[in-house]
C-alpha cells in the first residue's frame, strides 16, 4: 500500500527491544532465506520447542524497568555471571551493553540477553 491510501503503520508507543531467532546451531535468523535453509517449509512442532529466541533490551527499559530500584551495574554482572546476559568484549574491556544493528534503529547499544533468559524467569 502507498502512503497516499489512508493506511499508516502506527509508530511504537512502548518498544522495550527485540527478539530474534537462533538456529539449531545457535547462529540467528535474519532472513526468510536462512529460515528456509533452517528449517524447510515447514517448521514443525519439534522444531519450534527445540527454538532458542535471544533478547535486546534497549538501555532506558533496562535501567527503568527491569533494574527498578536496584543498581544497573550490580544488577548487569549478576545476569553476567549467571550467562543470562551477554556482554561485549572481555575481560578489563567488558562492557555489559553492546552495540547492535535493530530493526528500524541502526547501530545502538543494548542490552543483549541469552535464551537461558526466558528460562529463567
Amino acid at each position: 500500500m502507498a502512503p497516499g491510501d489512508g493506511y499508516y503503520k502506527p509508530n511504537t508507543m512502548n518498544r522495550a527491544g527485540f527478539k530474534r531467532l537462533l538456529g539449531r546451531s545457535g547462529d540467528p535468523i535474519n532472513s526468510d532465506s536462512d529460515h528456509h535453509r533452517e528449517y524447510g517449509d515447514k517448521m514443525y512442532p519439534v522444531d519450534g520447542e527445540e527454538a532458542q529466541l535471544e533478547y535486546f533490551v534497549l538501555p532506558a527499559v533496562f535501567q527503568q524497568e527491569i533494574c527498578k530500584g536496584f543498581n544497573p551495574k550490580t544488577v548487569a554482572r549478576l545476569l553476567i555471571e549467571r550467562g543470562l546476559l551477554l556482554p561485549e568484549g572481555t575481560g578489563e574491556r567488558m562492557r555489559a551493553d553492546r552495540k547492535e544493528r535493530l530493526p528500524g534503529m541502526g547501530n545502538m547499544r543494548c542490552y543483549r540477553f541469552s535464551s537461558k533468559a526466558a528460562e529463567a524467569f
